[in-house]
């Protein structure tokens, strides 16, 4: 007998994160439709923050879609850091979105 266990219905969502800005930083969530070896299509989420004071917040990904969100497609890239490669894509000329560790990401704004 052979046991078939269907993986994909208790999968959870993969995300990307971006963390950019000049003056402040911003942070963007982008939830993973779907994955080959070398391209991901993504969509921006919206995120729910926890302010730590008037200006410092953390992030994490809620999985409800952006305002006028649309899916695009990234060629997948590979960096190494602290002993570890991890994956990246361009989102665009200035924003890099790298696959989110689960844990909550530091941003900043400006009011």
């Amino acid at each position: 007998m052979t046991n078939t266990t269907n993986t994909t219905t208790n999968k959870s969502p993969e995300y990307f994160v971006s963390q950019w800005g000049y003056e402040q930083t911003n942070v963007s969530f982008y939830k993973v439709l779907k994955r080959t070896a070398q391209t991901v299509t993504l969509i921006k989420v919206k995120s729910r923050r926890t302010y730590i004071d008037r200006m410092n917040y953390v992030a994490v990904p809620v999985d409800e879609l952006a305002p006028q969100a649309k899916p695009f497609r990234r060629k997948l890239r590979e960096s190494f850091s602290n002993g570890d490669f991890y994956d990246y894509v361009w989102v665009n000329d200035f924003e890099k979105a790298c696959k989110w560790d689960g844990t909550a990401a530091d941003g900043s704004s400006s009011y």
